[in-house]
C-alpha cells in the first residue's frame, strides 16, 4: 500500500446530517486521490455519524471517547500516514483545490508552520437575523486577521505532521482554543503563519442569537480552562471588554455595512459581551466549561 503524502482529519461530533458533505467534497479533490487519505475521528457521538462516515470507501475512522475535538485531532495526528496534514471540521466544504493549494504551498517554504486558508461563509438558507450574519462575515474566522496576529483555527490548517508531534500536540485540557494556544507556539518557536486565500473551505454562518450565544459560552470556557485560579474572573472580564471595544470599532469602519446595519452589529456585540460575563460568573462559581 502507497503511503500518502497528505493526511486529512476531520473530529466529529453528533454531525451525522453534515459529515458526508464533507466527505463528498474531500472525494472530489483536484489533488490525486493516491496522494492524500481521509481520516474522521469520531469524538463519542450519540447520533448515527459514525455509521454514516462508515459508508464510505477509503475513508479511516477513528474513535476518541475523550470528550473534546482537540483530543480527537490528536488522534487523527497519532494514527496519520501522511508527511503533511491537513484540518477541517465536519460542518465545513473544502472547495475543489483546498488541498492542492495548501499543500503546494507548505511544500514551496521551510519555515512555514502552518498554512492558513480561507474560511468563507455560505449563503444563509430560510430565515435569518440579519445583525447575525454581518457579525459571522465581519468578525469570525478571519484567517487573514489570525496569521497577522501569529495564529491560526483548525477549520483551515495545513502542517508539517513531524511539526506538530514534536509539539506535544493540541491542548486535550481545553474545549476551545487550543488551536490558537498551539499555533501561538509554534510562530513563537519562529516558525511562520501564512495565510493562503485561494485554499478555501467554506463553512455555514451562524444566523441565529443562540447559535452565536453557545460559541461565546464554548469559547469563554475554553479560554477560562487556560489560566490560572488567581483572578482569573477579572482577568477574563477585562480581555472580553477589550475584545467588546475593539470589534466595535472595527464593525465601526467596516464599508461593507450601512450605517444601520453597523448600530444592528453593535448591539449584537453588548449581548454577546454580556453572556460572556454571564458566563464568567457562571464557571466561577463552580460550573463547567460546555462543549458545543
Amino acid at each position: 500500500m502507497l503511503v500518502p503524502l497528505l493526511s486529512v482529519i476531520v473530529p466529529v461530533w453528533n454531525d451525522e446530517t453534515r459529515i458526508g458533505q464533507c466527505i463528498e467534497a474531500l472525494k472530489q479533490q483536484s489533488l490525486d486521490s493516491a496522494l492524500f487519505e481521509i481520516i474522521v475521528v469520531d469524538n463519542g457521538s450519540t447520533d448515527s455519524t459514525a455509521t454514516v462516515v462508515s459508508r464510505y470507501a477509503n475513508v479511516v475512522l477513528l474513535h476518541e471517547p475523550q470528550p473534546g475535538s482537540y483530543a480527537a485531532r490528536n488522534t487523527g495526528l497519532r494514527h496519520a500516514r501522511g508527511e503533511y496534514v491537513a484540518f477541517t471540521d465536519s460542518d465545513c466544504v473544502p472547495e475543489k483545490d483546498w488541498l492542492r493549494q495548501g499543500l503546494g504551498a507548505l511544500q514551496e517554504r521551510g519555515d512555514i508552520g502552518i498554512v492558513a486558508g480561507k474560511i468563507a461563509f455560505s449563503e444563509p438558507t430560510g430565515k435569518y437575523s440579519r445583525a447575525c450574519l454581518n457579525y459571522e462575515r465581519c468578525l469570525s474566522m478571519r484567517q487573514d486577521d489570525n496569521a497577522r496576529d501569529g495564529c491560526a483555527i483548525t477549520a483551515n490548517w495545513f502542517s508539517r505532521r513531524s511539526i506538530l508531534l514534536d509539539s506535544g500536540g493540541f491542548d486535550v485540557a481545553l474545549k476551545s482554543g487550543g488551536d490558537q494556544e498551539l499555533s501561538r507556539k509554534l510562530y513563537k518557536a519562529g516558525l511562520q503563519i501564512a495565510y493562503l486565500p485561494t485554499a478555501i473551505v467554506v463553512h455555514p454562518p451562524r444566523t441565529q442569537i443562540f447559535e452565536i450565544a453557545r460559541k461565546v459560552r464554548r469559547v469563554v470556557g475554553g479560554r477560562w480552562s487556560s489560566l490560572p485560579n488567581r483572578f482569573r474572573l477579572f482577568k477574563r472580564m477585562k480581555t472580553e471588554t477589550h475584545n467588546l471595544i475593539a470589534r466595535s470599532y472595527k464593525v465601526a469602519r467596516e464599508k461593507n455595512l450601512t450605517f444601520y446595519q453597523r448600530i444592528e452589529v453593535m448591539g449584537l456585540l453588548l449581548g454577546v459581551w454580556l453572556i460572556s460575563l454571564v458566563e464568567l460568573l457562571r464557571l466561577q462559581f463552580g460550573g463547567l466549561p460546555t462543549r458545543s
